[in-house]
């Protein structure tokens, strides 16, 4: 227990240390972070796919009315 302890005293300097280590990354680094990522996790993806589809869908419409937003708030850009 007194990892879990010195973990938890610490965690903000560890989030500190994350965040320049992610920074540091290139995107190709941080492809193949997600790709093994979804590896390690496909089985309980697919799984739990059908439990979250209406939520993800929900989420991708409004992102992509956000970035069409943005795309028509550009200066300089006709709408």
């Amino acid at each position: 227990m007194r990892d879990l302890s010195l973990l938890r005293e610490n965690w903000d300097e560890i989030k500190k240390i994350e965040t320049q280590l992610l920074r540091k990354m290139t995107i190709f680094e941080s492809v193949e972070e997600l790709e093994a990522l979804y590896l390690e996790f496909r089985h309980e993806l697919e799984i739990t796919e059908p439990l979250y589809r209406d939520e993800r869908v929900r989420y991708l419409c409004e992102l992509q009315e956000r970035l069409g937003t943005l795309r028509c708030k550009r200066p300089g850009e006709i709408a």
